[in-house]
């Protein structure tokens, strides 16, 4: 009873003075059944109780929800941030994983930019944009999976503005906008003919940051200022090792 207690200074609040020290016991391998006081601590670690809302098991230290045990996917909405590194939870249908800061998907998805209408390119250096269009400059954002490779895919429909000369397409890789992968001939894809062509080409890349995300970046080259290559239907894919 607090200090001074009376009727004239509001008597007792009994919902708050009074303390239900009743414990539920269970046998050894026996779920705990639900109970007013739900403070109380578990008997071992790994006896489970029913708190009315989920299952939950002592920990030595804690009651836990069983799906957030260690090894087990956190339900939607239950967990904003991760407990431990590598716990997994369900978000909207899609497996993410907590990689100790934020939540990453536990499996990346393939990447893809494309643009349908074209333009052309008169540089001879890698320059990441095509003039004469309403398309903007392509970009694909990807998570890089846990083996640190994808394979990058870009291709076009395209011809040069003079025969004997090429023109390509390329890629440049950047992360939070530092270029990490630039552009060059071998990973792109070349047209060298006047007449309208399709090409794609397929590079390997390694030694990407595991569940870091980059971006990859269209870019255009031609053999001479004089050579005006178009390029039409342009694409980049992305699509992670695992």
């Amino acid at each position: 009873m607090p200090a001074g207690a009376s009727v004239g200074t509001g008597g007792i609040v009994w919902e708050e003075a009074v303390y239900d020290l009743r414990v539920p016991t269970v046998a050894i391998g026996g779920i705990l059944p639900e109970s007013w006081n739900r403070d109380v601590a578990g008997g071992y670690p790994g006896q489970y109780r029913d708190s009315s809302a989920a299952l939950q098991r002592w920990d030595g230290t804690r009651w836990a929800s069983y799906p957030r045990q260690t090894g087990g996917i956190a339900p939607q909405d239950a967990l904003a941030a991760g407990e431990y590194t590598g716990q997994y939870r369900d978000e909207a249908g899609r497996l993410e994983r907590w990689d100790g800061t934020v939540w990453r998907p536990a499996v990346p998805s393939t990447a893809w930019a494309n643009h349908t209408d074209g333009g052309y390119c008169t540089s001879t250096s890698w320059v990441e944009a095509v003039s004469d269009t309403t398309g903007p400059t392509i970009t694909a954002t990807f998570t890089v999976p846990v083996t640190g490779a994808v394979l990058v895919t870009v291709g076009f429909m395209g011809h040069t503005g003079v025969d004997g000369q090429w023109s390509r397409m390329g890629v440049n890789i950047r992360k939070d906008g530092a270029l990490v992968f630039g552009a060059n001939e071998v990973r792109s894809a070349t047209v060298g003919s006047k007449a309208m062509t399709s090409v794609s080409a397929t590079s390997h890349l390694t030694g990407l940051q595991p569940g870091a995300v980059y971006t990859a970046v269209s870019a255009y080259t031609t053999s001479a200022t004089s050579n005006r290559g178009w390029f039409d239907n342009r694409f980049i894919r992305v699509d992670p090792l695992v």
